[in-house]
Formats: structure tokens, C-alpha cells, sequence
């Protein structure tokens, strides 16, 4: 979605009534937790505020989304680092129980 359609999609989205829509299913928005995101593919020309290629380091890629990161790489990235937290947090346990 170019920026143009992208302007014509939010001003779409906003005539839309979400909370109409989700009454319906008993659902409510936390409108504090609310964030939009763009969510695109750069193409290889696109720069970011470096210089350096946007491609595939899209900002959207590093959200958050009901616990996982939207991009799939960035994602696999930070479970890895809390697994290596949870494994080092009970390290001491696993070793005590080994010797036993």
C-alpha cells in the first residue's frame, strides 16, 4: 500500500464504528493499550533516516502483538533471549538436582 492509499485506508477505517462491531460480540477495546500500526514491505529503494536499505527492517517488524513480535524473524530473536533468561534464572536448580 503506497502512502496515498494507505491515507485513503485510515480515512476508511476511522467511518468505520469498531466498538459497534465488537458489542455485538461482547467485546470492548482498552483504548490505553490501542496502537496502530503500519504495517508494509519496503521495497529495495526505500532509506531510512541513515541512509541504510529499509528492506526487511521495517519499524512495524519490532511491534508487539498479543506477546509476539509481528516480524517473524525479530520474533524468533526475542523468544531466544527469554529462553536463555529462564534457562540461566534456573540454571543453579537444574545442576543441584543433577548432582542428587
Amino acid at each position: 500500500v503506497r502512502k496515498g492509499e494507505f491515507q485513503t485506508f485510515q480515512h476508511y477505517f476511522k467511518q468505520i464504528n469498531l466498538r459497534e462491531i465488537l458489542d455485538e460480540w461482547n467485546l470492548q477495546v482498552n483504548e490505553a493499550k490501542t496502537e496502530n500500526v503500519h504495517v508494509y514491505l519496503a521495497t529495495k529503494e526505500e532509506k531510512d533516516s541513515k541512509g541504510e536499505p529499509l528492506k526487511d527492517r521495517e519499524p512495524w517488524r519490532s511491534n508487539v502483538s498479543l506477546g509476539s513480535k509481528l516480524g517473524c524473524i525479530e520474533d524468533i530473536e526475542r523468544r531466544c533471549i527469554l529462553a536463555n533468561i529462564a534457562f540461566n534464572k534456573y540454571k543453579n536448580v537444574w545442576d543441584r538436582n543433577r548432582r542428587h
